[in-house]
């Protein structure tokens, strides 16, 4: 007997299926929380010139691209770019930083995926939660910003591979009639 027919027989979607995946998405959300938290750690900051040639409030970079000698950040919060001047000609550098993410995730996604399938796809996810946590906690203390490209760039690997085992794993439990 198949497996798919068997989950026809036993039930495709029943109680078990069902907390079986809350159970999951509810772990995975430290994975998902990734995506979305550059949008808080490379945010612009704000800043104003108090150069006293050109005393002005303005955010205007200098025709070489960079910023005034007294600049003064504004922003409530600390970001990338307060941490490491990402403004006038680096502001792309903020960008850039979920670019290397996204790069890590297509990366680890076919490398755990593949991974996944040859050693276990539990003990897999164990190791993505684990590794994108502790890479994730060493790019909040990068020293540089460089260093922080690579730690994310490692983020993306494992937050890639553990979000697509946890979609095969919340998947195969479920019934052929039942899976989107």
């Amino acid at each position: 007997m198949e497996f798919d027919n068997a989950l026809k027989y036993i039930g495709e979607f029943g109680l078990y299926q069902k907390k079986f995946y809350l159970l999951l998405n509810f772990a995975v959300m430290p994975l998902s929380a990734q995506l979305l938290v550059l949008v808080f750690v490379s945010a612009p900051p704000t800043w104003i010139c108090l150069d006293l040639n050109s005393p002005t409030t303005d955010q205007q970079c200098s025709t070489n691209g960079s910023v005034c000698s007294k600049s003064v950040y504004t922003s409530e919060f600390t970001t990338i770019g307060t941490e490491w001047d990402l403004v006038c000609a680096d502001s792309y550098k903020n960008e850039l930083a979920q670019s290397v993410f996204m790069l890590g995730t297509m990366t680890g996604a076919p490398v755990c995926g593949n991974a996944a399938d040859k050693y276990g796809r539990k003990e897999l996810w164990m190791i993505a939660i684990t590794m994108s946590t502790f890479w994730g906690f060493l790019s909040s203390f990068s020293p540089n910003y460089y260093l922080f490209l690579i730690f994310r760039f490692l983020v993306g690997v494992f937050v890639g591979g553990g979000i697509l085992v946890t979609f095969v794993l919340s998947t195969e439990m479920v019934g052929p009639t039942k899976r989107g």
